[in-house]
């Protein structure tokens, strides 16, 4: 944040920070992942394998995510000259590459200063020291869990929230409240969980961790959120993911006027609903 300090407005610092460690770790997390596979083999059959078979496994290429050729983050850090372009052109790709991440990199990197110079925003040298910095950290599994990961990201948010003034206004719900909520509805395996204003995703991370500690699994209830902000709503979609919860977020419309949770022509009904309400729109009166 201090590296995009004076570059652009604080509000936006959630937005360009929190997808560029996402991609990072997306990138870093997919190369670990055929040496978590051989490791995971490795234990269960209770023998090391040859380079032979490690070569199998590698050459299999099972991933969680994909991350098309050229899209990588070495091949960002390759780059030298129009890197907002570069990073934004390789964000993009791997959101198309998976219907999961569909509107989760919604920065433009490349986005003109408004002076009409031609000249992007967010200088070519202030990206090259982002990556430089972000470089230095390897953010996959093996040096930084996802449960380690997700509650960084969360405490982040609030970082962000707080440093743009805007603690209790659209963008963020503290935790205390959010647990508050959520043990009072008592999530159970098998329940639907909707946030019709879903923000950063808090109310549903936090239902998914009442449920882990009653000893289930996070996918043993099915999560939905709507939200209204693209910004907010890939923020939510990024930290559902690095809480392993395979949530439907749908984005860029209200709930109230425009519901995109349907069943039969009828607005869908769910197990259970919470949310921090956006009292400032008249639409909820």
């Amino acid at each position: 944040a201090n590296i995009l300090r004076g570059k652009t407005a604080g509000q936006d610092y959630k937005n360009y920070i929190l997808s560029l460690m996402f991609f990072k770790r997306l990138c870093d997390q997919w190369a670990r992942e055929a040496d978590e596979a051989i490791a995971e083999v490795e234990k269960q059959q209770g023998m090391e394998l040859n380079d032979r078979q490690r070569a199998v496994f590698r050459k299999r290429g099972e991933h969680r995510f994909s991350i098309p050729q050229g899209s990588q983050w070495g091949d960002v850090l390759a780059a030298s000259t129009n890197l907002g372009e570069v990073l934004t052109k390789a964000m993009r790709s791997v959101a198309n590459a998976n219907d999961e991440l569909r509107g989760v990199f919604t920065v433009d990197w490349n986005q003109p200063a408004p002076d009409g110079s031609g000249k992007p925003l967010i200088p070519n040298e202030v990206v090259h020291a982002l990556i430089q910095h972000f470089d230095e950290y390897d953010l996959s599994n093996q040096s930084v869990p996802g449960d380690i990961l997700g509650r960084a990201y969360e405490y982040l948010i609030k970082q962000f929230a707080d440093d743009a003034g805007a603690k209790a206004g659209e963008f963020f719900t503290p935790p205390e409240v959010v647990d508050t909520l959520v043990w009072i509805l008592e999530p159970q395996p098998g329940d639907s969980i909707y946030d019709p204003t879903g923000g950063s995703g808090g109310m549903l991370v936090h239902s998914a961790d009442y449920l882990r500690e009653k000893g289930h699994h996070a996918t043993a209830a099915s999560y939905y959120a709507q939200e209204s902000s693209w910004g907010n709503a890939a923020i939510g979609k990024i930290n559902s993911v690095l809480h392993g919860l395979e949530a439907k977020i749908e984005a860029g419309r209200s709930t109230i006027t425009d519901p995109a949770f349907l069943e039969n022509g009828q607005v869908k009904k769910f197990s259970l609903v919470l949310a921090n309400f956006p009292f400032s729109d008249e639409f909820w009166w």
